[in-house]
């Protein structure tokens, strides 16, 4: 089944099924990937928010010039996903281009990548380092709670998501890109069919795209798109089962 216009845009996601592989293969505990230098990285970028003029909290969206602290990744060679995300998301050089519709709506600077536990393919991740912001949801239909501070001696207004909440996209709403931000939660990485489909077909490994609308509710996304279209989420279906929740069609 094709995705309909309710299913235009959906939320970028790690895969659930990609950590279970993770998980199976990891050594004495350690995790499969892991961000080395994450310290002297985050000083390094709070130091050019702090030179281009902005003070705390810092904006989710502004290109930067290169890096002293480019990420250090350290990575288990027989388990390297097209995306996963360490605080900031990390792309494959397959899944970028990908993304970046049309080019040159993301900055993906470099990443000093280190393969472990056997040989690696012979590319690095790249850090998306600037992604569109782009208002998308619509919170009066949202269950989300609105909270308005002061930081820094700065208004901030902040979306709080009901842990059991649905969510609405905006009516009108038209993606300028592929790839990118929810301005009212910049945390939640949105993308275009267009690009989910480019990524399933391509084979991109690590990387679902899950319905917006249930992406938060107690059992996760009911939804997700599949190589052919809409499809049930085969883990949180099975969620919903256990607790005897009704399942609607795809």
């Amino acid at each position: 089944m094709a995705a309909s216009a309710q299913h235009s845009v959906w939320c970028v996601r790690p895969n659930d099924e990609a950590y279970l592989v993770s998980e199976a293969i990891a050594d004495d505990g350690l995790f499969t990937h892991s961000f080395v230098n994450s310290i002297e990285f985050s000083r390094e970028k709070a130091g050019k928010f702090e030179r281009a003029g902005f003070i705390r909290p810092f904006p989710d969206g502004m290109r930067f010039d290169p890096f002293e602290n480019y990420p250090w990744l350290s990575i288990d060679a027989r388990y390297h996903p097209d995306f996963f995300s360490d605080g900031v998301p990390f792309v494959s050089p397959k899944l970028l281009p990908l993304l970046d519709q049309p080019v040159g709506s993301l900055q993906a600077l470099p990443t000093c990548t280190e393969w472990r536990m056997g040989e690696g393919p012979d590319w690095f991740y790249r850090w998306l380092s600037y992604v569109p912001l782009v208002p998308a949801l619509d919170l009066e239909r949202s269950e989300v709670k609105v909270e308005d501070d002061m930081e820094s001696g700065q208004p901030v207004r902040r979306v709080v998501l009901h842990p059991l909440g649905r969510l609405a996209l905006r009516d009108d709403f038209a993606p300028p890109c592929g790839f990118f931000r929810a301005a009212e939660d910049p945390s939640m990485l949105l993308a275009t069919d267009a690009v989910a489909e480019a990524a399933l077909r391509a084979g991109c490994f690590g990387i679902e795209f899950v319905e917006v609308e249930t992406v938060h509710t107690r059992y996760g996304a009911l939804r997700r798109r599949g190589l052919h279209g809409v499809e049930l989420h085969p883990l949180n279906v099975e969620r919903r089962r256990e607790n005897r929740e009704p399942v609607p069609d795809a």
